[in-house]
């Protein structure tokens, strides 16, 4: 791939002094939830450019086959600088946030093929966004 960039690249430019690292974890780990804190964890961050760079391979795909391939490289890249697929673990203390499990592999194929859709399911409502602001001129 084009742009590839090592670890320590990655780790520097993901870098976020004010996130907490939970016990076990690292910056690029991909942590399922929702809300500002997951969106802003390095790792999910990483992972949506990651999302966004495929993204046209994954329109052109025309086979099912083929959009697996890319959620598989998708998720390899992710292994490649140290990262995992992440969720809370809810069967532990109701009062510990802090512990999470990894997701297995169909887990994570999934995630990414979610992520996958969302991001050009914006995309599109962002394009047909600007097309209907650009021709709702009226001309008085």
């Amino acid at each position: 791939e084009d742009g590839d960039e090592d670890l320590g690249q990655l780790c520097e430019k993901f870098h976020c002094s004010g996130v907490a690292l939970e016990q076990g974890m690292n910056r690029l780990d991909i942590i399922c939830g929702r809300g500002n804190g997951v969106q802003a964890y390095p790792g999910n961050i990483y992972f949506r450019t990651l999302v966004k760079k495929y993204k046209d391979s994954y329109i052109a795909a025309n086979r099912t086959k083929e959009k697996r391939l890319i959620i598989r490289n998708i998720i390899a890249r992710v292994h490649m600088v140290g990262g995992r697929f992440l969720k809370a673990d809810r069967a532990a203390d109701s009062n510990d946030k802090s512990k999470f499990i990894v997701l297995s592999p169909a887990e994570a194929e999934v995630k990414t093929a979610q992520a996958l859709r969302d991001t050009i399911n914006r995309s599109r409502i962002a394009t047909s966004t600007n097309n209907t602001r650009k021709g709702s001129k009226t001309n008085i």
